[in-house]
């Protein structure tokens, strides 16, 4: 039984008869639930999986699941690294037909499903419906660990892997393993050098597609995409979408708190913290979550564990804060004065020692003497002249400006305009100024050990239990 249209021949009429219906356009079998119509009853019934949820076959090495047979075993080839099919033109293989054919629109531009909402054009239909979704916020695929919803399935299955650990496809040269098959195969050209990607009219090669997409934009025209709700235009979709980010977005206020969003997606999600269904929310990104240990599975994103400190178990929330704490532990002390012999731990507190010998002084507006800081300036008054109050104007210039006013009491010294001076003996300024060093460097452990407290009570009450006492040690300085 041969086909009249394209040659092509069936053992039983009835599959002749069912094949001339992809000429014909014709599909008798419609789903009760969405309308679409197919062709055949079995591309129904595996339809049907769409709105079952049923996902009979599952992959015996990733445990993903599939609706249909044929796509599970489709997927085993990405594990075996097995590929059928080659593209004639650049002699890359893939492991089914199907992946040829959406190649192949790579080398022609062909890209006929245009999005009606911003322009962008898309290879395969598949593609538009589930880049539309971000223009109607339809996030309709939920992780049931942390709630976070996600456009298209496949962004919820790569998700999970950031609460598995997952990391299926592995490069059989570094071994580094991805999430992603296509994060794979992009990764695989970095040993090989390939690059399949050809703008078809300078003829320049890129690795990845989005690279070539983005050159394309260059060969395009200065106002190729306008902007619909004003008289601007711009040369690609990604300027195109900046400003109307920046000039058209409405920004909405949540009504209970008066936070301020550019989007309804982000304040609905904002909204999870008033709401007592998800009533656990996390203090450092504000997402919310209706049970605790998900919230505490969430938190591990946040201070991951290969910031812990080996000695003391401290957590810290990036590399460059565990490298700072391990200098309590190690002693070191990168930072060197170029005055004088003092070293320390970290380049804040060495720019407030730089201030001992630059002229950034504060000055005592009744004997003129200078200080590094407000606090020993504070503690001079208190000694020298007891007899004047004072208040913090404000630093003019390289001088900290003060008020001073004079005690009104019996036998009180009096100020004007700095003519009045009281001295001090040569003894109490050695003390001063032993005092004023004393404090500076207690000032630079207290710095140090607050740091430290501040990193572990933002983790204790983020739900990371410290097991027994801890010691954490600063300069100097040891706290349990």
């Amino acid at each position: 039984h041969q086909c009249d249209i394209c040659g092509r021949q069936f053992t039983v009429s009835s599959n002749l008869k069912a094949h001339r219906r992809i000429h014909t356009g014709e599909r008798k079998y419609v789903c009760q639930v969405c309308n679409k119509g197919f062709i055949t009853s079995t591309h129904l019934k595996t339809h049907m999986a769409v709105h079952t949820g049923e996902k009979p076959y599952q992959c015996e090495i990733c445990f993903r699941e599939f609706a249909v047979n044929s796509n599970m075993r489709a997927h085993m080839l990405t594990h075996t690294g097995e590929k059928r099919h080659e593209c004639q033109i650049c002699g890359k293989q893939f492991a089914t037909s199907s992946h040829v054919k959406t190649h192949l629109l790579s080398h022609t531009g062909q890209r006929d499903h245009k999005c009606p909402t911003c322009g962008k054009s898309f290879t395969v239909a598949s593609n538009l419906k589930a880049h539309m979704k971000i223009h109607l916020g339809q996030r309709d695929h939920a992780c049931d660990l942390c709630n976070k919803r996600f456009y298209t399935n496949s962004d919820l299955r790569s998700h999970k892997m950031v609460h598995t650990g997952e990391r299926p496809y592995q490069c059989d040269v570094c071994l580094e393993r991805f999430t992603k098959m296509s994060n794979l195969n992009s990764h695989r050209t970095t040993h090989t050098g390939e690059r399949p990607h050809q703008c078809s009219i300078c003829l320049k090669r890129f690795r990845k597609a989005i690279n070539l997409r983005t050159h394309l934009q260059t060969h395009q025209s200065d106002r190729a995409h306008p902007c619909s709700l004003c008289d601007e235009a711009f040369p690609n979709i990604t300027r195109l979408k900046a400003h109307t980010k920046k000039c058209h977005q409405e920004v909405i206020s949540c009504e209970q708190c008066n936070r301020r969003f550019q989007s309804r997606a982000a304040l609905d999600s904002h909204m999870k913290i008033h709401s007592d269904a998800y009533p656990f929310s996390c203090s450092m990104c504000e997402r919310s979550f209706a049970k605790e240990q998900h919230l505490l599975k969430h938190m591990e994103g946040h201070v991951e564990k290969k910031n812990e400190c080996p000695t003391c178990n401290l957590r810290c929330i990036s590399t460059n804060q565990l490298e700072i704490h391990m200098r309590t532990h190690t002693g070191e002390r990168p930072y060197g004065c170029d005055e004088c012999p003092r070293r320390f731990t970290k380049q804040v507190n060495l720019k407030r020692h730089m201030q001992v010998h630059t002229k950034i002084k504060f000055e005592c507006q009744v004997c003129l003497k200078n200080y590094i800081s407000e606090k020993t300036l504070q503690s001079h008054y208190r000694n020298a002249h007891p007899d004047y109050a004072y208040t913090n104007l404000g630093v003019t210039g390289a001088t900290n400006e003060i008020h001073v006013v004079v005690k009104q009491e019996p036998g009180t010294p009096t100020y004007s305009n700095g003519e009045d001076v009281v001295e001090d003996d040569e003894e109490e300024e050695d003390n001063e100024e032993l005092e004023e060093e004393n404090e500076f460097e207690e000032q630079e452990a207290e710095d140090e050990l607050c740091e430290t407290e501040r990193l572990q009570s933002k983790l204790e009450t983020n739900g990371h239990k410290f097991g027994g006492t801890q010691k954490l040690e600063t300069e100097g300085t040891n706290i349990e």
